[in-house]
Formats: C-alpha cells, structure tokens, sequence
C-alpha cells in the first residue's frame, strides 16, 4: 500500500523541499525576490497505449526551457519525478515556456519527429510569483516500425534502417 502512495509523496517532499529556499527569505523575498515555474508532466505513447515507466521509453529527463524577453535558459528534472519546481529565478517578463524529452543514456533531446508536446505556452511572468503550468502530456513514439522511435539506441536506428536487418 505505501509503495502505491510513495512516489506522489516523494513528488510532493521534493516539489516542498524546491520551495523551501523561497520561503527561507521570508514574505518581502516572495514578493520581490522570487519567481519560478511549477511544472507536472505526464507521457503517453502515440498510440494509445499508457507508459508505465520513462525507463521504458529510455526517457531520463523533462527539460523545460524558457525565453524571457531575448534571454534563454532551462533545467532538467528526473522524468520518473513527474512534477518539479525551477530551483533557479525566472526573470521577470513576457515569457515563452516549453518542455522536450531528453534520452538515456546521455541526457540529449530526444528526435523531434518522436513526440508531441504542447506548443510553446506564452505567459507574463512577474516578480514574486510561481507559474504554475497545468500537466503537460508529452506523447511519445514506441512504434519504431518505419519511423523514428523516442530514444532509440544507435545499434536500433541501424538496425531499421538497414535493407535485411
């Protein structure tokens, strides 16, 4: 029973344990100081069928980028986590969010024919809040037959390319 709790409990110490340093300064650094993005994901393959496990679909991380006023940065988290808070600030402003599978075993973004995330989310990011964007549902390609598989391995991409194979 507490294994089937664990990992939405664990999800919850940890997205708690990301906002404590926010709370450690105290209300003045909420309001002047602060700003992040609270995300949850979810995967899903292409054709239905649920995913169990990121290891399964060789998915190691959800990175989430995002672009505020000409400024690019991102952070990974465990894709197992499911959820997550940026541990550094968002600077403030008008902001372009969006989030990519990255692969096991070296952590590089997955091929972008392989999964449908959201289309990148617009949002005015101001001082002292979190953005909390809803679950987002990255769905995933596990059918490798003809065409391009999430995370696949090398010796994979050569052996459904190869006539004979």
């Amino acid at each position: 029973m507490n294994s089937f709790v664990g990992a939405p409990v664990r999800a919850g110490i940890a997205r708690m344990a990301a906002m404590l340093p926010l709370l450690a300064g105290g209300c003045s650094a909420l309001t002047d100081d602060v700003t992040g993005v609270d995300l949850s994901w979810s995967l899903e393959a292409l054709d239905g069928r649920r995913v169990d496990t990121c290891v399964s679909v060789r998915v190691s991380n959800i990175r989430l980028h995002w672009q505020v006023d000409g400024s690019e940065s991102s952070e990974a988290w465990p894709c197992e986590d499911k959820t997550a808070v940026t541990s550094m600030p968002v600077m403030p402003g008008d902001a372009v969010l969006w989030v990519e599978p990255e692969c096991l075993p070296d952590n590089t973004v997955a091929d972008p024919a392989s999964f449908e995330a959201p289309a990148p989310l617009a949002r005015r990011i101001v001082r002292g809040e979190v953005v909390t964007l809803n679950t987002v549902l990255i769905m995933v390609e596990t059918n490798c037959e003809g065409r391009p598989c999430i995370c696949k391995t090398a010796a994979s991409l050569v052996s459904h390319t190869e006539p004979g194979a």
